[in-house]
């Protein structure tokens, strides 16, 4: 059984190894997928300060990866 999808709606959301939720982003579905990815993946790695790394599909190359860094290097 598939879960109801919401027209207009996005999720991003960070899983670990083993597939238990650590951060979910759910916002309008205009809003670029990379952008919002990086903030799920802040959020985990506010929650979960011993995240050392992120694995993505191809879709978040390029600002994604430039941006995770930038907040990597302010954050410390």
């Amino acid at each position: 059984m598939h879960g109801k999808k919401t027209k207009g709606r996005k999720r991003q959301i960070a899983t670990d190894t083993m597939g238990c939720l650590l951060g979910v982003v759910v916002h309008r579905a205009n809003l670029v997928d990379t952008t919002m990815g990086l903030w799920s993946a802040m959020v985990a790695s506010c929650a979960y300060p011993t995240i050392k790394r992120f694995c993505a599909d191809k879709g978040y190359r390029g600002t994604f990866i430039y941006d995770a860094y930038a907040f990597v290097a302010l954050s410390r």
